[in-house]
């Protein structure tokens, strides 16, 4: 999901650069079908945090999803959801989450405010964040719930909730290192 970020912003002068570790890092989807959960995962992606240097905490947050990486362990299950009436991959290649508004919520605990875009819809999102800082690295961790049918997933006979529920979950573990 590695991909290059459509959009740069400028990065002001106290503002420091960070850039996720792909090979340690992970980005988790659970659907829940027929009433059991399912884990997939998408296996190329890059995140980009901007800090303030001066007070130490994130101001920025760039993700982009290489939507084309999306695995549910199965080869069946990996060219379904690559079609039209899911992600429409070779058309959507590429989801994105953009924010520029990071709140400090608690003691390691911020919202960054801002825009996810998926399969060419965008809807705003609230993207709760725990970061940790140790040393030279950066961890980025939290979870959030989407709904499928915001972004037209699942279309035709799998629009329904009744076998595939609309809520998706959403987890992710990211690793970051300054950027050089």
């Amino acid at each position: 999901m590695i991909a290059a970020v459509a959009v740069l912003i400028a990065v002001p002068a106290n503002a420091e650069q960070w850039n996720s570790i792909p090979a340690d890092s992970s980005l988790e989807f659970i659907v829940t079908f027929e009433g059991a959960e399912s884990a997939g995962r998408f296996d190329s992606f890059a995140a980009e945090v901007e800090f303030d240097a001066e007070k130490g905490k994130p101001s920025a947050l760039r993700v982009t999803v290489d939507v084309r990486s999306a695995t549910l362990s199965s080869v069946e299950l990996d060219e379904a959801i690559a079609e039209e009436a899911w992600f429409n991959s070779t058309a959507y290649p590429e989801a994105n989450f953009t924010s520029k508004a990071i709140h400090q919520t608690g003691e390691q605990q911020f919202l960054a405010q801002g825009v996810v875009s998926i399969k060419g819809t965008k809807q705003e999102l609230d993207l709760p964040l725990h970061v940790s800082i140790q040393g030279n690295i950066v961890e980025l961790t939290g979870t959030v719930i989407l709904s499928r049918a915001d972004f037209g997933i699942g279309s035709g006979e799998w629009q329904s909730d009744s076998s595939i529920s609309h809520r998706v979950g959403v987890r992710f573990r990211v690793f970051m290192q300054r950027a050089e």
